[in-house]
């Protein structure tokens, strides 16, 4: 099979607590990263779009109403065990149009890390989400994760935006030009940071 390609990752565990996942395990592997997502599943690629273009064509409107071409900004392989979590109820995917999640992982698999989205009267709405549902959304309505309490949760993201498709190691913030983020440079900021959390 040759070598296996190096990704950008970002992630906490339970021995690095320094950033926003404040426990448990929640990893994050950048499948864009030099367009690995696009050559090895050009056609998971193009139904996703197309799955995407649909719904918004249905409920929203918003990447019809885009100035340049909607592509992928980042695609995101997440893997999280106990005690992970997206436990802010008013995260959103800040700049980005449409997200679809893709649950990778059997219900039977894990316990608890429920999809939530915060509704406009208050109140919190959990989805039913089994092994190859996809849930798309506009990427800024407010949604989170409940706390994991065992197993292995596995869902693929993918946001959309109005920007060139970036192949950069991260979830990029620059709609056009270069990008010099890596996955050299994203294995040595994650050593760094788990460097700094150690001490």
């Amino acid at each position: 099979k040759g070598p296996q390609p190096l990704l950008g990752s970002a992630g906490r565990t339970s021995g690095n607590q320094a950033a926003a996942y404040r426990q448990g395990t929640w990893e994050t592997s950048y499948l864009s990263t030099d367009g690995l997502f696009a050559r090895a599943r050009p056609a998971l690629r193009q139904r996703l779009l197309d799955l995407a273009r649909e719904v918004d064509a249905e409920h929203w409107n918003v990447m019809s109403r885009a100035t340049r071409p909607v592509l992928p900004r980042c695609v995101e392989y997440h893997t999280v065990e106990p005690g992970g979590s997206l436990p802010y109820p008013t995260h959103y995917d800040a700049g980005s149009l449409v997200t679809i999640d893709i649950m990778l992982s059997d219900s039977s698999d894990f316990r608890g890390g429920e999809f939530r989205t915060l509704e406009p009267d208050g109140s919190m709405r959990s989805y039913a989400f089994e092994k190859g549902d996809a849930l798309c959304f506009v990427s800024h309505k407010f949604h989170c994760v409940s706390p994991l309490t065992a197993g292995r949760r596995n869902v693929l993201v993918v946001e959309l935006w109005e920007g060139v498709e970036r192949q950069c190691a991260h979830r990029c913030e620059r709609h056009t030009g270069e990008c010099e983020h890596s996955a050299r440079a994203s294995l040595f900021r994650r050593v760094l940071n788990d460097l700094g959390s150690d001490l």
